[in-house]
């Protein structure tokens, strides 16, 4: 890449993020996995047959004797808060006195928990009267942070999706933001050091509970040498340029036609396949990708109260037939086979919807398919209404309100410490921290393929946030599956969903 060339590329960046393109109705992009609920949301790991999703869904009632996470520093975990009203803030930061344990949890990103471990070390050096036990929960992290928090077991903090904060935030397991260990006089200060609109996924009544540790969405990662097979190559000396490549939904049936092998019926070589609901492989939410595929249509989940879903109306069935299309019509992906993010990174599929962060998962344990990949747009419909991407969705640091004043202080230092090196979680985790600063940081400026995530990001809406998020998402998570694993008529599956989803609203 030409310095000239660069330098362009660069500043584009920097307008897209600067002039609010990555604002989502009223959110900007939110980073990585697990649920994911998935960040990455939750990054893969080598050779393993069922890596936790980004986002995986946790379960309507979280069951207290869910197995226990596997701990990277201690095993430990300090009693949960008891449920209380969410207005209550958290304890203003007072000097710890002695010596203070604090108990961490969150998902398994490697990269990240790589990072997560060095400035958790470097913090005991500054402030050695603060003792870390951080655990990494492997899979299945937000039904078992559920359940701990629900039996009083849970942690002291914790990284958490948007999508699942706000059910957190009113039962009380998460208090209001301390501004103490960043100098800053309120929570509100903390707008001017983030790119508008990147709080908004983790605020609830308009106030603050969690710092961005990562926001994130899903774009098409690409094999480029099956790309090539199909007359498609791409370009990153003046941003990312595709030639050929499918801008629409419809015409990514007929590039896959041509990238899919098959013996007899059984496919042995996808072109592209969605990530459906399947856990071997999977390290993305089908959640996101489905509404974001609704929103293209004019669709928006709920009313404008929240006191309904709106899942049943044509926007989210044309969506969802497309996916069944997808399996049952043109046959060329299957929930049966192994998931579509894993299988990209096997070489065994030729393009996946995965977040960004997934660059740095694969340069480290699929070495071999690291340098045939590459990003590219998320596709449109012919006839879409909007532009929209997957859903943008976001992890934060969170502080349970309960843990006591010294334990609560303590948590949110260890945070200020956690959130002072977003170039590092960019660059070494594919983490992006939205910080203002971060926009003119060398590191920022430098990296390939960041500005399709961005794109992407245009015009697309957070993921789904609501009080009731968990069990919400637990539905729509069967809806999904009623069509994609048992053909039910997706019109038929969204009409229940309806049903389940305005029942458990109403229940408040």
């Amino acid at each position: 890449m030409s310095d000239s060339s660069s330098m362009k590329t660069r500043l584009n960046r920097r307008q897209i993020l600067s002039a609010g393109i990555l604002v989502v109705g009223g959110a900007l992009i939110s980073a990585c996995s697990s649920g994911a609920p998935a960040s990455p949301t939750a990054a893969p790991q080598a050779q393993q047959s069922a890596p936790a999703p980004t986002q995986a869904p946790a379960p309507t009632t979280a069951s207290a004797s869910a197995a226990a996470p596997t701990a990277t520093t201690a095993a430990a975990s300090a009693p949960a808060p008891t449920a209380t009203t969410a207005a209550q803030p958290a304890a203003q930061s007072q000097p710890a006195t002695g010596s203070v344990a604090v108990t961490y949890w969150g998902h398994n990103h490697k990269p990240r928990v790589a990072l997560d471990t060095q400035y958790i070390g470097d913090l005991k050096k500054s402030q050695p009267g603060i003792t870390v036990d951080y655990t990494v929960v492997p899979q299945d992290y937000e039904v078992k942070l559920t359940a701990a928090m629900a039996a009083g077991t849970g942690p002291d903090m914790m990284n958490l999706t948007a999508s699942y904060n706000m059910a957190f935030i009113t039962k009380g397991f998460a208090g209001q933001v301390d501004p103490t260990p960043w100098n800053l006089p309120s929570s509100n200060a903390f707008d001017d050091r983030y790119v508008e609109g990147t709080l908004d996924g983790f605020k609830y009544q308009g106030k603050l509970y969690g710092i961005p540790s990562e926001v994130s969405n899903y774009s098409m990662f690409v094999n480029t040498e099956d790309a090539k097979t199909a007359g498609m190559t791409v370009s990153t000396t003046s941003g990312t340029q595709w030639t050929n490549f499918p801008k629409t939904w419809e015409e990514m049936v007929d590039v896959a036609t041509k990238l899919t092998k098959k013996q007899g019926d059984n496919l042995t070589h996808r072109g592209f396949d969605f990530t459906y609901m399947t856990k071997q492989g999977r390290w993305t939410s089908p959640i996101h990708t489905w509404l974001g595929m609704a929103y293209q249509h004019g669709g928006v989940p709920f009313t404008d109260d929240l006191k309904q879903t709106l899942v049943d109306g044509e926007p989210f069935v044309q969506a969802l037939q497309f996916q069944y299309d997808w399996i049952y019509t043109h046959k060329l992906g299957s929930p049966a086979l192994m998931g579509s993010n894993q299988a990209f990174a096997q070489g065994e599929n030729g393009m996946s919807l995965i977040g960004y962060w997934a660059f740095a998962s694969i340069q480290t344990d699929y070495s071999k398919i690291y340098p045939l990949s590459a990003a590219a747009p998320f596709p449109q419909f012919q006839d879409a209404k909007q532009h929209s991407g997957a859903n943008v969705y976001g992890y934060a640091w969170m502080v349970s309100p309960k843990g006591g004043a010294d334990k609560v202080a303590a948590a949110w230092k260890v945070i200020r410490a956690l959130s002072d090196h977003p170039a590092n979680y960019l660059k070494d985790a594919g983490l992006m921290q939205p910080q203002k600063t971060l926009l003119d940081d060398p590191t920022y400026k430098s990296l390939t393929y960041v500005d399709v995530f961005l794109n992407d990001a245009k015009g697309t809406q957070y993921a789904i946030r609501h009080p009731n998020g968990i069990e919400i998402t637990d539905a729509l998570t069967r809806a999904m599956e009623r069509t994609t694993q048992q053909k039910m008529a997706p019109k038929d599956s969204l009409a229940q969903a309806k049903k389940e989803v305005d029942a458990i609203i109403a229940k408040g």
